[in-house]
Formats: C-alpha cells, sequence, structure tokens
C-alpha cells in the first residue's frame, strides 16, 4: 500500500514544476522505487559538490537508421559552459545524436549550494 502510494506521488510530483522554470520545456524521467529485487537496474552513482548523486542508465529511442532523435538539448547550468558544451556535443555525436534545433546553454545562473 506505502509502496503504491509512494509510486503515485513519483509520477504525480514528475508533473509539478515552478512557474519560474515554466520556459524550459524539458523531459522529465521518472524510474519506479526500486527495491532490493535482484532483476531491479542498478543504481550508479557520481559524485556530487555535497552528496552522492544516484542514476539509472537508459537507452533512447533510435530511428529506423539508428539515429537517436533529438528536438533539442539545453545545457547548464555549470561554471565551464564552453568546455561543457564542447563535450556534450562529443558525446551526442558519438551516440548518433543530432538535435533538429542544435543544442543551447541555459544561462540560468548556477547557484553553489
Amino acid at each position: 500500500m506505502v509502496k503504491d502510494t509512494a509510486g503515485d506521488l513519483l509520477r504525480v510530483s514528475s508533473l509539478l514544476k515552478r512557474p519560474a522554470f515554466a520556459e524550459e520545456d524539458e523531459w522529465r524521467v521518472v524510474s519506479p522505487l526500486l527495491d532490493s529485487n535482484p532483476v531491479a537496474p542498478s543504481i550508479e552513482y557520481r559524485e556530487g559538490t555535497s552528496m552522492l548523486i544516484p542514476s539509472l542508465g537508459f537507452e533512447l529511442p533510435q530511428s529506423d537508421d539508428r539515429q537517436v532523435e533529438l528536438e533539442h538539448v539545453c545545457l547548464g547550468p555549470t561554471h565551464h559552459v564552453e568546455l561543457s558544451m564542447m563535450s556534450l556535443n562529443s558525446f551526442l555525436a558519438e551516440a548518433g545524436a543530432a538535435p533538429r534545433q542544435g543544442t543551447t546553454y541555459c544561462d540560468i545562473p548556477l547557484r553553489d549550494c
């Protein structure tokens, strides 16, 4: 019961967004709650500024010619805009992704928390 309710709350919370960020028009990917099920995907972690940040890998859908179909990719915020943009574009090229409307930087100020 609690697990079902928590899953429902996660799905609903992914739809909520502060009005100040409405122009981002972003995708949000929300995973189901994971437990100790050995069949569940492995959670990976990366180092954040003040904590470990969990993540799950997933495959992007591809077209018949094996290209990843993306409309636009917006990067940021980051302290290293040029380096980050170069590495993002390199990553996308290696993945066979060519966003139809290109890549841009978000221009949202980065907070140091």
